[in-house]
């Protein structure tokens, strides 16, 4: 997926691909296809995207909406699944329509439920597959029908839902290589094979924000935070050796489960000095790569370790290149409430 670094960096600034603009002598060997939802909780996704092409001389952008399910492919999608006529499947079409607003993957999603939960059922006397429109019709799922995959979830084996329980942790997608444990590894496999997961050679990725969203709050609310710090020091903790840039990789997934971790409280020096110093080294990786939103957190994150002024007699280095580096990213980020701290 691009971010707006990447959109800024190498689709409007092409100075690296031998030209001013991208519109000038490239338009023919360059085609840039962008996907995005409009319901994906970021409605600046689509006004980037379109900025982004009206910014570029002499370029047609074609737009293409893929529409939601209606209600009549909901029914023929029952039908020829249930093998049963349309005028039978219809009065469960309009209801399963309803409920999941003609998303495909809640369609899917909600019918597999009904089937799972005995609410739709094979009966050997009518040699048919029957339902109570009545019960279906009170089944009661949320706005984002992510109740409806957690319970989807919670029948899955344990190995995978602790699983996905770890991969939610990083959002949408997170390199093989950076997951080190076999057993983890070892679900999200067999998550493949759910349909849960794309199918990837590089990535472990969701199918869909929602699943996601689903196994995260697998998680218990209590425990997230624990959760979070745990799976960030064996990150950190745990590198492979002989690929310096997948452990820097690493270290910077780490730093950052374990920054989600605040507020738990760490109150060994030893261990609040080294994700001091982690932070300071991906602060500064960011700030290289002009993320300096993400550096800014980073510091602050660092100089949050190191919140006794004890330090500045122990550690005078670290909290000085911590609070010089935090100055400078809010001063280009213009964030003077950070400045201040």
């Amino acid at each position: 997926w691009a971010d707006n670094d990447f959109i800024n960096d190498f689709v409007l600034d092409s100075t690296h691909l031998g030209c001013s603009t991208i519109g000038i002598g490239l338009e023919r060997h360059i085609l840039f296809v962008a996907c995005y939802r409009v319901d994906s909780g970021n409605s600046d996704d689509s006004i980037s995207i379109e900025a982004m092409f009206n910014q570029i001389n002499h370029v047609a952008m074609t737009k293409i909406q893929v529409e939601d399910l209606t209600e009549r492919h909901v029914d023929e999608i029952i039908s020829e699944s249930l093998s049963l006529p349309h005028r039978l499947t219809k009065p469960l079409s309009s209801v399963v329509h309803t409920k999941t607003a003609g998303n495909p993957l809640f369609t899917k999603s909600f019918l597999d439920s009904m089937i799972d939960d005995g609410k739709i059922r094979y009966s050997v006397e009518e040699k048919r597959w029957t339902w109570d429109i009545v019960v279906i019709g009170d089944v009661s799922i949320g706005d984002d029908v992510a109740k409806l995959f957690v319970r989807k979830l919670q029948r899955l084996p344990s190995e995978v839902q602790e699983a996905l329980k770890v991969l939610s942790c990083f959002g949408q997608a997170i390199p093989k290589y950076a997951i080190l444990n076999q057993n983890t590894a070892n679900g999200l496999d067999l998550a493949i094979t759910y349909g849960l997961l794309e199918n990837d050679d590089e990535l472990y990725k969701f199918a869909h924000s929602t699943i996601e969203t689903a196994a995260y709050g697998l998680i218990a609310d209590t425990c997230k935070t624990q959760f979070h710090f745990e799976l960030g020091c064996s990150m950190v903790n745990n590198p492979p050796t002989g690929e310096e840039g997948i452990t820097s990789i690493l270290n910077s997934f780490g730093i950052d489960q374990i920054n989600r971790s605040r507020p738990l409280t760490v109150n060994d020096q030893g261990l609040c000095r080294k994700f001091a110093q982690l932070n300071l080294w991906s602060g500064r990786r960011s700030m290289d790569s002009a993320g300096f939103e993400t550096a800014l957190e980073r510091f602050e994150h660092g100089l949050s370790f190191l919140n006794d002024d004890s330090y500045w007699e122990t550690d005078y280095e670290l909290m000085l290149n911590l609070t010089d580096s935090a100055s400078l990213a809010s001063y280009i980020t213009t964030k003077s409430d950070a400045l201040e701290h």
